[in-house]
């Protein structure tokens, strides 16, 4: 996943609708980190139809609009600039939203697993390797501590051990 090409925000990305207004609220410091050609209008960051939807904390996500390139959040590099706004500004609070953080593991009606490719469109850089020689809890450690927390990784990792699936 250090190959990351963004491939995954492509359609943009859902974000849970009480996140969204955080990110409204620091509108002007994300704009700063935002490329000329990126939109700067924060009206114009989220589409307007929400959806209910359990697994966020709220119960409503809401879509991110998408450019040309993707989310509008992505750079001409292909980077999210809320991940970077998070790695350079001390906010207290992160913008960069939960299922963005731990793609591609996600949770779906309740239940933690890895993200469901539409044949094709994974990218290869969250792709399965046919025989690799890591597991899920090895490939994305970060990710699963970040959906689950230290106590939780261990409790898998226990669980694994013990031979469940």
């Amino acid at each position: 996943m250090a190959n990351c090409d963004a491939g995954c925000c492509q359609g943009g990305v859902w974000v849970d609708v009480l996140h969204r207004d955080v990110i409204l609220e620091h509108a002007a410091v994300i704009a700063r980190h935002m490329d000329p050609e990126q939109e700067h209008n924060p009206a114009r960051w989220f589409e307007g139809e929400i959806a209910d939807d359990s697994d966020f904390p709220s119960g409503k996500a809401v879509g991110t609009e998408v450019t040309d390139s993707g989310c509008v959040f992505l750079n001409a590099h292909r980077r999210c600039v809320l991940h970077a706004v998070d790695d350079v500004e001390n906010l207290g609070v992160r913008l960069k939203p939960f299922f963005c953080r731990v793609f591609p593991v996600t949770i779906c009606n309740g239940v933690l697993t890895l993200d469901e490719p539409i044949a094709g469109e994974r990218p290869q850089c969250c792709s399965e390797t046919p025989g690799g020689g890591q597991t899920v809890l090895e490939l994305c450690e970060e990710e699963c501590g970040t959906a689950l927390g230290e106590q939780g990784v261990a409790e898998l990792r226990m669980l694994a051990r013990d031979g469940h699936e």
